[in-house]
């Protein structure tokens, strides 16, 4: 059994065909911009969920097929896209992880109510189960069924129109015809029934608990020597309490440990002595211990057990450590990586095909090792699981290795290799496998400045070294505090600092497209129709496509399944209007010019100094095969950092303070080494340069390496 994939050209693909094994773990690899993410993300992905929505909808023109001849023999996929987005603060980790939703089963179907105010168990019960708490009483025991009533003005006499004969005032039973005046203050309560226990009278227990429920407003007292008070709904008798019923709706909260915004009815709620808030509270590795002592009832085993997996799933991705209920934004890259893949794997689907993006990139070899245990076992479930990672760790685990190449872009687009691991040749991920790859020369280190309490070096390259989850992330945010305080210039690669949307672009982020958009404009083209400079731009309007809003495709949202992206049947994808489209620069139109890569441009716009620095930037960082008019919002979270890099390499030289997390996230070792390159020229340039990484090819050119404990 295998996947068959023929005549696939999208991207950069150069007419790819291979075979693919069904129920093995497959390693897709290669340079940055090789074309691996389009194979498996643009063409297997992408076709998989095409045929799942229009199976559903049972439409098919408007969802757009990769561009491929045929693919036979593809399962239903599910794609783990790992680039790094925007997480709500609210969300937990118990939310990401979907604990939190089996908690909120296992709380609001069988938790114990509590009354808030004084700690009392409320146990509402049906009327049959009142009956059967009777009926478990002696034999011959006398009983009587009585309903609490409000004691005030007249309430003998509305007892009376009710039809009862005989009322409880302070514990003494009195006939109403000879009842002396209620004291103020006494508790009252209606006489329904009298009668002996005995399995034979279970229909008239049944009328009597139903009428004194009645009677009562949800409470029942029977007296039958000592007194037992039961509830038909949720309310606490002592303090007169109504309570919303219990429900595992109560408990999605979307919201922090902090501000989880559970009503003070719902925090009283307890499972085997412990609170909703309690098991937040805990880290994994707590509560999974903690489960072993919690009572499994017919009712709770299975949400128990589910509860069990999950936690050994995060146990075994080295996440035993994170507490449920803490906001999973604060998580480490690795750790957040992990956490999505355990969301995935505790689901215990099979027959499915895993697309997963980077599952290992960026992380310690510990890590990667974890993680592939974790695709081993999905694999074991009976699914087909396709990483595209070049992961040593993972990549000598696969049963199947792609790598595509032989470069980026252009050069990129093909079938280098495809076989079991140990059959990789002179490719760049065989080379990295027999420890081949050049590493970045070291690079000595000038004086040092102490920030944020690390001691870095300046002129230099600093790395903070540390496995995922040791801090390296905090240490390098606060470098960059202190930083600020006393370096002029700051400089952070981060992906918080650049707004991504659908109409950002490494050309209008870079300042590329405002020189193209004037270069444009004074094309005899486009003075002849009198368009100006703005008349190029995506983000106004007078020259952009209005049906789309320059996007080139259309949103349908389909929550809760992803969101569908299909061509704007306007400009077909082409972004502008017919007559800004027919002005030409060099041969191409504003979307042709857009729509190339970076290394392509930078051949084509040879010749304009402003234009040539920033695209050389571009191509130092490594993104010489991404498309500059390509939204900000579909980059990799490494990509972004590249980018931001770029515009600062673009912008001028001079000592500072540069800063990047992670910087070779996504980037195969080879593309690594030229990454180095652009941060030591920055260092010699005067700056201090400091990084946050455990990539040993990061650590391999740098002057200072600081190695931060987990």
């Amino acid at each position: 059994m295998q996947i068959e994939v023929r005549g696939a050209r999208d991207n950069n693909l150069a007419d790819v065909s291979l075979e693919l094994p069904l129920g093995r773990l497959i390693a897709f690899c290669g340079r940055s911009g090789s074309g691996k993410s389009s194979l498996a993300f643009d063409t297997l992905h992408r076709e998989g969920q095409r045929r799942y929505l229009e199976a559903l909808l049972m439409r098919t023109a408007s969802l757009r097929r990769p561009d491929v001849e045929a693919i036979h023999g593809l399962p239903p996929t599910i794609g783990l896209d790992q680039r790094e987005r925007s997480v709500a603060s609210t969300l937990t980790v118990a939310a990401v992880s979907e604990l939190e939703t089996s908690l909120a089963v296992l709380f609001g179907r069988t938790g114990v109510q509590r009354c808030p105010r004084c700690g009392r168990i409320i146990e509402p019960l049906s009327h049959d189960a009142i009956v059967e708490r009777l009926l478990a009483l002696p034999s011959g025991s006398r009983l009587t069924l009585e309903a609490p009533v409000e004691n005030g003005p007249g309430v003998l006499e509305e007892v009376v129109r009710a039809g009862f004969s005989r009322v409880r005032v302070d514990g003494e039973v009195h006939r109403l015809d000879a009842m002396p005046p209620v004291p103020a203050g006494a508790t009252v309560r209606i006489v329904v029934d009298r009668v002996k226990i005995d399995p034979q009278k279970r229909g008239r227990l049944l009328d009597g608990v139903r009428l004194a429920s009645r009677a009562g407003k949800g409470v029942v007292v029977a007296d039958h020597g000592d007194t037992t008070v039961f509830v038909d709904r949720p309310l606490c008798v002592h303090d007169g309490l109504v309570l919303p019923p219990n429900d595992p709706t109560r408990f999605r909260t979307d919201a922090t440990l902090e501000d989880l915004g559970l009503d003070e009815a719902a925090r009283a709620v307890t499972v085997d002595g412990r609170s909703f808030l309690q098991a937040l509270g805990s880290t994994a590795g707590e509560l999974r211990e903690d489960l072993g002592s919690w009572t499994s009832t017919p009712l709770t085993e299975a949400v128990l057990a589910d509860l069990r997996h999950r936690l050994d799933v995060l146990l075994e991705l080295g996440l035993g450590g994170l507490v449920l209920g803490s906001p999973a934004v604060q998580t480490s890259r690795g750790e957040g990586v992990r956490l999505r893949l355990a969301r995935q794997v505790s689901s215990r689907v099979s027959g499915v095909l895993y697309v997963l993006d980077e599952p290992a990139s960026g992380l310690d070899d510990a890590s990667a090792e974890a993680v592939t245990r974790v695709l081993r076992a999905l694999v074991h479930q009976g699914n087909t699981v396709i990483a595209v990672d070049h992961h040593p760790v993972l990549v000598r685990a696969a049963d199947h290795v792609v790598e595509m190449g032989p470069g980026a872009g252009p050069r990129g687009g093909h079938v280098v290799y495809a076989g079991p691991p140990d059959g990789l040749g002179d490719s760049p991920t065989g080379r990295v496998l027999r420890g081949e790859v050049r590493t970045p020369a070291a690079l000595p280190g000038g004086g040092t400045v102490s920030l944020g309490g690390w001691t870095v070096d300046r002129p230099g390259v600093t790395v903070l070294r540390g496995p995922s989850g040791c801090g390296k992330t905090l240490a390098l945010e606060a470098v960059a505090e202190a930083g600020r305080a006393t370096i002029e210039r700051v400089v952070e690669a981060g992906v918080e600092s650049i707004a991504r949307s659908r109409r950002s672009s490494p050309a209008t982020y870079t300042g590329i497209w405002t020189i193209l958009r004037d270069l444009l404009a004074q094309t005899r083209e486009a003075r002849v129709q009198g368009l100006a400079s703005s008349a190029f731009s995506l983000n106004t309007k007078g020259g952009r496509c209005e049906t789309c809003g320059g996007d080139g495709e259309i949103r349908t949202v389909m929550d809760p399944l992803p969101d569908v992206w299909t061509t704007c049947p306007v400009c077909g994808g082409r972004r502008f209007q017919s007559d800004v489209l027919e002005v030409r620069w060099k041969g191409h139109a504003p979307d042709e010019l857009l729509d190339l890569a970076v290394s392509d441009a930078h051949v084509l716009l040879a010749g304009n100094p402003a234009l040539e620095r920033s695209l050389r930037a571009l191509l130092d960082v490594g993104l010489g095969h991404v498309q500059i008019g390509r939204a900000t919002d579909t980059l990799s979270g490494g990509e972004v950092r590249r980018l931001k890099l770029a515009r600062e390499l673009a912008r001028g030289r001079g000592p500072g303070l540069v800063l990047a997390d992670d910087p070779s996230l996504g980037l195969h070792p080879e593309d690594t080494v030229e990454l180095m390159a652009a941060f030591q020229r920055l260092a010699e340039e005067g700056s201090a340069v400091v990084l946050a990484s455990s990539d040993p090819w990061v650590a391999a050119g740098a002057s200072r390496v600081v190695d931060l404990p987990l």
